[in-house]
């Protein structure tokens, strides 16, 4: 113990507590009303998607692709932004019905809204995509027991 002017510090429990604290205890949590400064974006690739039975050729990228390369989705338009970004596209397997569903990690917000252009059972399909909000968002999509996963900054 350190003692100053009379009175005896027990230095030894703060050391203690520093040391052996988890690093939760330790580490500055942000507030999930303030949007995030990062936002780990699932990168793009470059390459041509297979044809399907209700598109001619598309093009080579950029396209977030599954990792069996069974479900391909871009933005026709460019980033996404706040409010209706229209001409999305996906390629899936024919005959089962897409479902996409978008929420922001990094602060309260309503779902990512979804307008669906009736050819849900074709291999092409497109829709229009709307987010309440700016921030970082996870973009879920599925087609039968096919699955793609997307981390995007909204800006």
């Amino acid at each position: 113990m350190v003692e100053k002017m009379g009175t005896r510090f027990p230095w030894h429990a703060v050391i203690s507590v520093l040391l052996f604290a988890p690093a939760s205890l330790l580490t500055v949590q942000g507030n999930r009303n303030s949007p995030l400064t990062s936002c780990d974006e699932t990168r793009t690739v470059e390459a041509q998607p297979p044809p399907t039975n209700n598109a001619g050729p598309l093009g080579s990228g950029p396209w977030w692709v599954n990792a069996d390369r069974s479900l391909w989705m871009q933005s026709a338009t460019g980033k996404w932004h706040v409010g209706y970004n229209q001409k999305n596209m996906m390629i899936k397997p024919s005959g089962v019905r897409p479902t996409i569903a978008g929420v922001r990690i990094d602060g309260p917000s309503s779902p990512m809204e979804v307008r669906w252009v009736p050819q849900l059972a074709a291999e092409f399909q497109t829709m229009g995509l709307t987010f309440a909000n700016a921030g970082c968002w996870k973009i879920s999509a599925t087609a039968g027991d096919r699955r793609l996963e997307v981390i995007v900054r909204i800006g």
